[in-house]
């Protein structure tokens, strides 16, 4: 796993929650909410690519990749409405899909592991946490 590769996996998911008009919806800014680091002016709700660890995936193609993805949804709305909308967005966007297009890879399975919310130090900023998998394969 080359950090070429990670990125392409990064690249390949910004490119596609981008694309998913269901989820950009509840975004403050559309797309233009969907960060790998959230910027201090930035207006919420947003989305964040919060990590990414990679490990080796053997399979019969050869040295394949696991991903384990972590997103985070950022929200100042009083209750937990406006980030489990965003949550389920985000789920049924990327649980079960194997349709990313990743360069130099194929995507076997995306599914979703586990996911919790809290409220920021703050006391304002709800925050929700969304863990994936992601296995992959080398493109033939």
């Amino acid at each position: 796993m080359t950090a070429d590769s990670q990125w392409a996996v990064q690249s390949a998911l910004y490119d596609s929650l981008c694309g998913d008009s269901q989820l950009i919806s509840l975004l403050k800014n559309g797309a233009e909410s969907i960060f790998d680091a959230v910027p201090d002016d930035a207006a919420l709700p947003c989305l964040v690519m919060a990590g990414m660890r990679t490990e080796a995936f053997e399979t019969q193609a050869g040295g394949g990749m696991k991903i384990l993805l972590s997103l985070e949804s950022y929200s100042r709305y009083r209750g937990m409405r406006e980030l489990k909308m965003i949550m389920q967005a985000v789920y049924d966007h990327l649980h079960g899909k194997d349709d990313l297009l990743v360069a130099g890879h194929h995507v076997i399975d995306c599914r979703f592991l586990s996911s919790r919310t809290l409220m920021d130090e703050d006391g304002l900023t709800r925050r929700a946490v969304q863990n994936f998998e992601i296995l992959t394969e080398p493109a033939l």
